[in-house]
């Protein structure tokens, strides 16, 4: 018995998507270093701002005031360093915000490759399904045609092909298979459908 080969799956396209994914993945480790760096930056400047504080009360308490106005310049200073790498923060975490968006569409992009994908293979398949039954068919057809004789409908599935296989538009009962002549019996597209089931799970068996 002769088997139908597997359309291979052309992953090509998802391939691609996958490179840029792992770019774009490389992209977010840089951003999220540079959050973390960022951060720590924060922690000491919020350490550093709190001791200069400290300094600041005890030298006031002390009555040294020229020493206090030192210290209230450098914590002058480090409210300002402190400011700009607070918005230096919020600019990397947007910029995170949108690689993290994108990211996601990549990965809707690479679903989206992996289905086409298998889409086209599977419709490859029945493609050469198709040609394989028409070839076996094609003999008995032909003799059936010759000597007049009623064909079995799974003889005409191989010219209703597509038909059977949507499955969303099977043939209501009352319509004749296309390409059956005239003086054949007629037969609707799901009993060609049951036909198929028929012979695939004798085949199986075999």
């Amino acid at each position: 018995m002769r088997k139908t080969k597997t359309a291979a799956i052309d992953l090509t396209k998802l391939d691609d998507v996958a490179k840029r994914i792992d770019v774009h993945d490389a992209r977010i480790g840089e951003v999220v270093g540079s959050l973390s760096r960022i951060d720590q930056r924060l922690s000491g400047l919020s350490r550093e701002l709190s001791d200069l504080r400290e300094q600041a009360n005890r030298v006031t308490a002390g009555g040294d005031f020229d020493a206090a106005d030192g210290i209230a310049r450098d914590i002058a200073a480090k409210d300002a360093s402190l400011a700009a790498a607070e918005a230096a923060r919020a600019d990397i975490a947007k910029q995170l915000g949108r690689l993290i968006d994108a990211g996601a569409e990549l990965e809707a992009e690479a679903e989206q490759a992996f289905t086409e994908a298998v889409h086209a293979a599977y419709t490859q398949m029945l493609e050469d399904l198709r040609n394989d039954l028409r070839e076996r068919l094609s003999p008995v057809w032909s003799a059936a045609v010759a000597a007049g004789i009623n064909v079995p409908a799974r003889v005409w599935w191989a010219g209703n092909f597509q038909e059977v296989v949507n499955g969303m538009r099977l043939l209501p009962p009352d319509r004749a298979v296309p390409g059956a002549p005239r003086s054949w019996p007629r037969c609707s597209s799901l009993d060609v459908a049951r036909e198929l089931v028929a012979d695939t799970e004798t085949e199986q068996a075999a």
